[in-house]
C-alpha cells in the first residue's frame, strides 16, 4: 500500500495535494495548517428542507485505490456578528 504523509512542516504542502474551493484565508504554521473559510460555504446534502451546498475548502487527494486515513483535527467554531 502506497503512503503519503504531510506533516505541513513546510509553506508549501505535498504536490499531490490540491485545494477543492481554495479559501481565501489559509496559512502553514507550526506544523499545522489553518483555514479561515468564507462565509456561507458548507458541504451539506439534501438535509430535510431541500439545503444543498458543495462549496466549502477542502485540501484533497485524489485516490484510486483503497486505502485508509489517519487525522486530527481542531477547530475553534466562531459566528461572526
Amino acid at each position: 500500500m502506497k503512503t503519503m504523509t504531510e506533516n505541513f512542516d513546510k509553506l508549501k504542502f505535498d504536490n499531490s495535494l490540491f485545494w477543492k474551493n481554495e479559501p481565501k484565508n489559509w496559512c502553514i504554521e507550526n506544523n499545522s495548517l489553518t483555514i479561515q473559510p468564507d462565509a456561507k460555504t458548507d458541504y451539506w446534502q439534501k438535509t430535510y428542507y431541500g439545503f444543498q451546498a458543495m462549496n466549502a475548502p477542502a485540501l484533497v487527494k485524489e485516490m484510486r485505490d483503497d486505502f485508509y486515513i489517519e487525522t486530527e483535527v481542531t477547530f475553534d467554531s466562531k459566528k461572526k456578528k
